[in-house]
Formats: structure tokens, C-alpha cells, sequence
């Protein structure tokens, strides 16, 4: 059995691994989550799926619904400097003795499960959140959505920021054939979706369709200017670059993306 005396011990066992090899599938994530991981009171999950945004997206997200008074656990990837950037609990990085104790925890249990990089760390996210009790847990996808190991847990709801072209030699080489597998990351719940290319939106809206899941578009929401973004149901209500603290037009579609979120 794999046990870890520190942090570091732990950082190169998982650098070992390779922070970009993959094995695509989810048996190994469900195996972890059916055993004694201790996944029992788990908090609502909100999935975040795309190729652009998806980054800002969930911590406008995040910022949100801590605002309004409750914990959240936040997941996100890849990292700038310290992989501790990845889980956040109201924003804030833990110490090395959080990530050990997690660590522990979870190869106690799935040693032999030969988990990758990505699925250990998504693992080691949903259980801290659980162990500290957060209200919300923000998952954002690392590759794809058929496969991606955040695709494993049950969500209350998917958000879907725009696709594009991205890992076209693993999800495929067309945007169709990419919006098809990230579009296997909704399974029943409601789904919020920014704006899209046409066929792309088409994709989205028959698997919804197919799984029963309600759909939220950004555009029946907002109405979109040059420089800020306005809500349908009240116009004398906008914002802009301003109020979001960090530039670029598609800025203003993320947070839209994550204030849609909270009108159904």
C-alpha cells in the first residue's frame, strides 16, 4: 500500500505519473467511487465543460455563489506554479497537510486502482470538499466530456462554455465529432449553455433532448452591446468590463454564462 510521510514525497509520486498521460475510461473513478472512499454526504456538484472560458467561468461561478454566503469547493486545471492552485475551498489553497491527509485516504483505499494523474486529483477534490463541508462543489472538466474523470460524479447541473477545435487527436477532428463527446457530460440534469457555433448548439440540444435534460441559453437571458451586457427581464440593469474586474468581450459572456446559472 502507497502511504506518503509528506507533501513532497506525494508531489513526486504524482509527477510521476505523467500530469498529461491519459487512459481513457471511467471504471477506474467509478471503482473509487463505489468503494469506501467515503463519498456519503456529498454537496451539490456544478460541472463545467468547454474548450474557451472555462477557467474564468468557474470562478466567476465561484465568486458568485460565495457571495452569497456559502462554502464552495473549487476545482480547477491545469496549474500556473503549484498544483495546490488546483483545490480551493473559498478560493483559498490548503496546506500540505490537507493535501497528505487526502492523499492517504484515498491510496488506503484505491491502490490498486493504477489511477492517473487527473483522476487522483479529482478524486482527492470531491473528498476534501466533502471532509470540510462545503455547500457547492465546481468541477471543471480537465479533456473532453465522455471521458473525463469529473464526468464519473452526479451533477446537479452542467454548464457548457463555448467548443471549439481542441485535442482533435483524442476527441476528434471535426467540431461536430467534439461537441458530440463533450456533450456525453450531461446525463439528466439541467444544462447551461453559453453561446455556440450552430452545429455545435444542435449537438447539445438533441443529447439534452435524448437524456431529458432542461437547457438554459445564455441568449434568452441577456442581451449582449460592445461594452456590457444587459438582462432581458430589466434593462435598466447591466454590466460591464468594469464591474467584472478583467477584460475581454468574452469575459462578459462567461459571467452571463454563470448568472444564468442562477435564473432557473
Amino acid at each position: 500500500m502507497t502511504r506518503f510521510n509528506n507533501f513532497q514525497s506525494f508531489e513526486q509520486y504524482l509527477s510521476s505519473l505523467g500530469q498529461f498521460r491519459m487512459d481513457l475510461g471511467l471504471d477506474r473513478m467509478k471503482n473509487a467511487i463505489m468503494s469506501s472512499m467515503g463519498f456519503t454526504r456529498r454537496p451539490p456538484i456544478i460541472q463545467i465543460v468547454g474548450t474557451n472560458g472555462k477557467g474564468s467561468t468557474a470562478c466567476f461561478l465561484e465568486a458568485l455563489i460565495r457571495h452569497h454566503g456559502l462554502k464552495t469547493g473549487l476545482y480547477t486545471s491545469p496549474h500556473l506554479i503549484s498544483m495546490k492552485e488546483r483545490i480551493r475551498i473559498n478560493y483559498s489553497t490548503l496546506s500540505d497537510n490537507s493535501w497528505l491527509e487526502s492523499a492517504n485516504d484515498l491510496f488506503a483505499i484505491c491502490h490498486e486502482n493504477r489511477l492517473t494523474y487527473f483522476e487522483v486529483l479529482t478524486l482527492m477534490a470531491v473528498h476534501i470538499f466533502e471532509k470540510n463541508s462545503v455547500d457547492v462543489i465546481i468541477l471543471e472538466a480537465g479533456l473532453g466530456g465522455r471521458y473525463d474523470a469529473t464526468t464519473a460524479f452526479s451533477t446537479a447541473f452542467n454548464v457548457f462554455t463555448p467548443l471549439g477545435l481542441d485535442h482533435t487527436g483524442i476527441l476528434g477532428s471535426s467540431i461536430e465529432e467534439i461537441a458530440r463527446d463533450k456533450s456525453m457530460a450531461m446525463k439528466g440534469s439541467p444544462a447551461v449553455v453559453s453561446k455556440q457555433d450552430k452545429k455545435v448548439m444542435e449537438i447539445l440540444k438533441g443529447r439534452a433532448r435524448d437524456v431529458k435534460s432542461d437547457i438554459y441559453l445564455i441568449d434568452d437571458y441577456f442581451y449582449f452591446a460592445d461594452d456590457c451586457f444587459k438582462f432581458k427581464s430589466n434593462y435598466d440593469l447591466e454590466l460591464d468590463q468594469s464591474d467584472l474586474g478583467i477584460k475581454g468581450f468574452y469575459q462578459m459572456e462567461n459571467a452571463a454564462t454563470d448568472l444564468t446559472d442562477k435564473n432557473p
